[in-house]
């Protein structure tokens, strides 16, 4: 296979990667950065910065704190519901 054979192929192993992740995350309600933030703190054993996961997944420093955002008020209103629920079960 020549150089740019391969190059294309690669481009079009990531390119349905990358659909298959953000059709992963439309169907479980969250943005595909949002999925992809969540990805790296589970697949990822050293802290990473908004910056680094910016750069590693080619998405803006923007637009991974705004998913850091939505996650944590997501989270807190799941938590919060969840104390709801239990509370009412005690």
């Amino acid at each position: 296979m020549r150089t740019r054979e391969i190059v294309n192929e690669i481009n079009s192993l990531l390119n349905q990667s990358t659909y298959l992740y953000a059709q992963y995350a439309q169907e479980n309600r969250i943005s595909y950065v949002e999925m992809m933030v969540l990805y790296a703190l589970l697949n990822t054993y050293a802290p990473l910065t908004q910056i680094e996961l910016g750069a590693y997944y080619v998405i803006s420093k923007q637009s991974i704190n705004s998913a850091v955002k939505n996650t944590k008020q997501k989270a807190s209103s799941l938590l919060f519901k969840m104390k709801k629920i239990k509370d009412k079960s005690i």
